[in-house]
Formats: structure tokens, C-alpha cells, sequence
């Protein structure tokens, strides 16, 4: 049975969004973007960056990393990009959650993204 909380999106709506930072995940990258998180589910999230040149593309691992409202726990997840559209103000990246080794690891941030 598929995991319908990975499919279930929560779409932010005019300022409630969450400000994010992604940077490579590869050792040595040092690439770094500053953006908002504007749709989230347990399996990825959907961020506007404004900042130019964008420097991510699609297949880059990065490392996604953001503070849940009334979590003080602020989370780094491993990602792929899987989506990239430039628009007038910059670029939207589609971002997959990678899964950790550790399936205890998975299941925390299941309980975290789900809240």
C-alpha cells in the first residue's frame, strides 16, 4: 500500500512560508541558496529562491535546511532536485527527500513533517 502522507502536500498561502537555506551536498560544494518553502509533504517540498544566478539543477543533491513553527528542533534533509521552472523572479525547485540509512531516522522525520 502506497504511503499517501508522502503524496499529500500542504501548499503555503501569501506570507506563511518558511524560509529555508539549500546548499550542495556534495563534500567540497560550496554552492548556497536562500529561499521559502512554499508547498511541503513527507516525501519533499516545493521552493521559490529570488536570488540570481540559481545555481542548482536538476539530479543535484543538496541538503534542505528549515525550522518547523513550534518545533525547536530545526531539520537538515538530504534531497534531489527533481524539478526546476524559471520564473520571473527567480527559480522554483521540486525537491525529493532522500531516505536515511536508518529507518528510525525516516520515521522521525515522517513525525516531524506530518504535525
Amino acid at each position: 500500500m502506497d504511503n499517501r502522507r508522502e503524496n499529500y502536500r500542504h501548499e503555503f498561502e501569501g506570507e506563511e512560508t518558511l524560509p529555508t537555506e539549500i546548499s550542495s551536498a556534495v563534500k567540497g560544494d560550496t554552492r548556497k541558496l536562500q529561499g521559502v518553502i512554499i508547498s511541503l509533504s513527507a516525501g519533499g517540498a516545493g521552493i521559490n529562491v529570488k536570488e540570481e544566478p540559481c545555481v542548482f539543477e536538476m539530479h543535484d543533491r543538496v541538503l534542505l535546511k528549515f525550522s518547523i513553527p513550534g518545533v525547536d528542533l530545526p531539520l537538515a534533509l538530504k534531497c534531489v532536485v527533481c524539478h526546476v521552472k524559471y520564473q520571473d523572479a527567480g527559480r522554483f525547485y521540486g525537491l525529493r527527500f532522500l531516505p536515511a540509512a536508518d529507518p528510525t531516522v525516516n520515521a522521525f522525520r515522517e513525525k516531524m513533517l506530518w504535525r
